[in-house]
């Protein structure tokens, strides 16, 4: 359910990591998604993931191809942080994505497709 969550990297191996990435995705997406401010502790707290993962996703959670959500983020004091996510109407975590025309092996994806698009149903 979680394959159009595409991530990548240079120690990056699909077979091995995009299981436990998109997992640890929507872990964050679900427990952010009510729009309240947390801390990576808290998040990482609740979700069970450590904080540095808890950032990596939330920095994706701003890219194109991962919703292009925006998280907010407020300085709390002392170095500590709290971030909001605000996501964006109308965005599924499961649909499917369609590579560019260009891409043959890259992972460069476009929008997710609309489920009526592609004459699926959940």
């Amino acid at each position: 359910m979680t394959d159009s969550l595409i991530f990548d990297g240079s120690d990056y191996v699909p077979p091995r990591d995009n299981p436990r990435l998109s997992k640890q995705y929507l872990r964050v997406f679900d427990l952010m998604k009510d729009g309240s401010s947390r801390t990576l502790k808290l998040i990482a707290t609740t979700t069970g993931d450590p904080e540095a993962s808890v950032s990596a996703q939330l920095r994706h959670m701003r890219k194109p191809r991962f919703g292009g959500h925006t998280i907010d983020k407020q300085y709390v004091g002392n170095g500590l942080y709290q971030y909001r996510l605000l996501v964006r109407p109308a965005w599924n975590p499961i649909e499917p994505t369609q590579k560019k025309a260009h891409c043959s092996t890259c992972h460069c994806f476009q929008e997710p497709v609309p489920q009526e698009q592609l004459g699926m149903q959940l």
